[in-house]
């Protein structure tokens, strides 16, 4: 049995968390899968013989989702099998408060 930690890009909710765990565990060799909708991270147990890192971030990314392997000290990995979903992996700044308005007295 191999761990393996990913991080997760898309998730917004705590219903995308629950699709992307779902997503993962219906592999075979699959053992576990817990997802942090906090962290945006993955963290896997499965069979190396029968699933593979590639099968996993196959399996996200048909869920409308991005993975991609970290590496053992929490960093993002070689960028290996990468995947950038939706427009939020891609516009970080989209969602930065707007300034306030003057007033034009």
């Amino acid at each position: 049995m191999k761990k393996q930690r990913y991080r997760v890009t898309g998730m917004t909710c705590s219903a995308c968390s629950s699709h992307v765990e779902k997503s993962a565990l219906k592999l075979p060799g699959m053992k576990m899968a817990s997802v942090n909708l906090l962290t945006g991270s993955m963290q896997v147990e499965y069979d190396e013989a029968v699933c593979s890192e590639e099968m996993i971030v196959k399996a996200v990314e048909k869920g409308g989702y991005g993975a991609y392997p970290e590496e053992e000290n929490g960093e993002p990995g070689s960028g290996k099998g990468r995947i950038q979903a939706g427009k939020e992996a891609t516009q970080p700044g989209r969602y930065r408060k707007k300034p306030k308005r003057q007033s034009m007295r």
